[in-house]
């Protein structure tokens, strides 16, 4: 038996490579189909000072957990993505309000609840505990009597 015979009788067989079928394109509709978002976690927690604040992150030095899985503390330098509702300019309702993006400052001490999707952090709520002077800001839908709003500590 030749080389040929022997190769002709491989391919026939199936154990040897034919000739290659033409790549398919993939259809249009098999593009558009939306990919639903990972969720790793939700609820997770930070605070600390915030060292950079604009329309569209925050990034807070401090320390804080993460619930995925057994439950991780985590401390140092941390950027988080806002969620809709923040990049929006308006406020959560939930877990005892908060504050706007707007609302916060270079130097402000906050607690922030955070979500992982699709390995992004994402900051969902933003409660600002002081401002470096000592002061905090009238929370948004309290009541806007500049009474209730704490005046700055004095320093000894």
């Amino acid at each position: 038996m030749n080389v040929a015979s022997f190769t002709a009788l491989f391919v026939a067989l199936g154990f040897a490579p034919g000739p290659k079928a033409p790549l398919r394109a993939i259809p249009e509709a098999a593009k558009a189909v939306p990919r639903k978002p990972v969720v790793e976690f939700v609820r997770g927690a930070f605070d600390g000072r915030v060292t950079n604040v604009n329309k569209d992150s925050i990034t807070i030095e401090g320390a804080g957990t993460q619930p995925a899985g057994p439950v991780l503390f985590i401390e140092g330098v941390k950027r988080f993505e806002l969620s809709n509702i923040l990049k929006s300019g308006d406020y959560p309702r939930d877990w005892g309000g908060g504050y706007r993006i707007s609302d916060v400052q270079h130097g402000d001490k906050v607690i922030t609840r955070y979500s992982r999707i699709d390995g992004v952090d994402i900051c969902t709520h933003i409660i600002i505990r002081r401002r470096p002077d000592g002061s905090r800001p009238i929370q948004p839908g309290t009541d806007p009597d500049p009474a209730t709003e704490s005046p700055p500590k004095k320093k000894p």
